[in-house]
């Protein structure tokens, strides 16, 4: 999932939308039978929606000439904003910016162009800012944390308000998070395959500081 484009969820937006337009594009009205490629457009961009978030009158469908006169021939190098992070667990990526193979897939958002996912080097050259880096350090740092504590099968973190626990299950690893005020407990649907891979999640949802969005969601303030 290095690619926004490859992801399952934009493989069946994009098809939907297709299939809304019969299958053509809206431009030239030519169909895949014309021998072209067909891709969906999206009207405008928001920062931190992924593109099958949109409404489906945001997005039309467009042959690949006509998609690409919508836009600049060349990606924008610059006024590109962090959107999200995800470790895919090896170099199984392709940094979209200068087709890299990466592990660690940073997301950028912009307003004139489609979110893209890139490597640590782009991330930083294109937010201008070391946000890749930066991550990166400090996502180790967390990892290696002396704050971590085991205890039989849970490793553990407090952090806060709360106390989150990476749960050994067989050879996976799961997510619970409880809070130390009213001891409710979210534990999340998700596996990892190391507890390292677990801690770069956690790491992430604390960065994006989605705990609390969590609690109130789930529990309502406690």
């Amino acid at each position: 999932m290095g690619n926004l484009y490859k992801h399952p969820e934009w493989i069946k937006f994009r098809d939907h939308i297709i299939d809304l337009d019969d299958g053509q594009c809206v431009r030239c009205g030519k169909q895949q039978s014309d021998r072209v490629i067909l891709q969906v457009h999206h009207t405008y961009y928001e920062s931190h929606r992924l593109p099958w978030e949109y409404p489906h009158e945001a997005c039309e469908t467009l042959c690949k000439r006509c998609h690409a006169a919508e836009h600049d021939i060349t990606l924008p190098v610059h006024g590109w904003g962090f959107m999200g992070y995800e470790d895919l667990g090896d170099l199984s990526g392709s940094c979209e910016f200068c087709e890299t193979q990466i592990r660690h897939v940073y997301y950028l958002h912009h307003q004139k162009w489609a979110p893209i996912g890139v490597g640590t080097d782009c991330c930083d050259r294109l937010t201008g800012n070391k946000k890749g880096s930066s991550f990166t350090r400090r996502r180790k740092n967390f990892c290696k944390s002396p704050r971590w504590k085991s205890d039989g099968n849970i490793e553990y973190i407090r952090k806060g308000k709360y106390k989150i626990e990476i749960i050994s299950v067989g050879d996976k690893y799961e997510i619970s998070v409880i809070s130390l005020k009213c001891e409710d407990r979210i534990s999340g649907k998700d596996t990892y395959p190391t507890s390292n891979h677990a801690k770069s999640r956690i790491f992430q949802i604390m960065d994006e500081k989605k705990i609390d969005a969590l609690f109130m969601k789930h529990f309502g303030r406690c």
